[in-house]
């Protein structure tokens, strides 16, 4: 019974790696068609749209269990999107979410298209949902992180201050509530350069170079503690002007980070702040 079951284990493996070869060729294949269209989506004929969906579909159909269906399934709902079909682009990343939850990365990615979907049509009010429920369902992947400082971010860019400024500080509150649940994870590390960015953005210089500080004593020489020094410095010297601190901090980079590719420049700033 048991070499039975063994036989049987194994018969699953050897279709399986049979089906993956035939099944990475079609994706490939797909792929390399889709390419001519993303490359130029308005001057693609809608019979070209449809042969590549076509083909993506075929996957789809042949190897439902692979992971080049899931990815067939994203590029068709890509598609949509290259020909403004803003609406038909919606249903079939709805239909990635709904047929492979378990993929959280994809469904993230999937979920903050659909808002950018509805972005794209003029729908902020429908973007927006769509954008939170990026971050309160796959709030531990990058794209759930960025949703509280992407949406301040459009309201700065449209130039809605108050919207703006209520909206960098709400993101300040959820970051934070994920720094305290997860102190030492690599979302608190992220979120932590948000909140100093938050600050920045709101003009809090006294905040900003706080979470700047945090950010160097929690994780250390990490790649953004060296631009967490740079940009403590410069706040230091050109927003609060005390250009003592401003020294001690460049001091400090050109201590950590003497092999930096902005060694030169802050040495030039130190030297010039030395000289006053």
């Amino acid at each position: 019974m048991r070499r039975f079951l063994i036989l049987i284990c194994m018969l699953f493996f050897i279709v399986g790696c049979g089906n993956q070869y035939p099944a990475e060729k079609l994706y490939w294949k797909a792929n390399k068609f889709s390419e001519q269209i993303f490359r130029n989506p308005k001057g693609t004929p809608l019979s070209q749209y449809e042969k590549a969906i076509s083909r993506f579909e075929k996957i789809i159909r042949k190897y439902p269990d692979l992971t080049q269906a899931k990815e067939a399934q994203f590029k068709i709902a890509q598609l949509y999107v290259a020909r403004e079909d803003f609406p038909g682009a919606i249903k079939e990343f709805e239909k990635t979410i709904r047929n492979y939850p378990d993929d959280i990365m994809l469904c993230a990615k999937a979920q903050f298209a659909i808002g950018n979907c509805y972005q794209q049509q003029g729908d902020w009010d429908k973007a927006l949902i769509a954008y939170r429920k990026v971050f309160s369902d796959y709030k531990d992947t990058p794209f759930g992180l960025e949703v509280p400082l992407y949406i301040a971010r459009y309201y700065e860019r449209n130039e809605q201050n108050v919207n703006a400024r209520k909206a960098f500080r709400e993101a300040i509150k959820e970051y934070k509530k994920i720094i305290k649940e997860h102190p030492k994870s690599q979302g608190a590390y992220i979120v932590q350069d948000y909140i100093a960015f938050c600050y920045l953005s709101l003009q809090d210089w006294p905040n900003a170079i706080k979470s700047l500080n945090k950010l160097i004593n929690d994780f250390p020489k990490t790649p953004k503690t060296a631009q967490a020094l740079i940009t403590m410095g410069a706040l230091y010297q050109n927003q609060l002007k005390q250009p003592k601190r401003a020294i001690s901090v460049y001091q400090k980079f050109l201590k950590d980070y003497p092999k930096h590719k902005l060694v030169y420049a802050i040495q030039k700033r130190l030297d010039e702040l030395k000289s006053k």
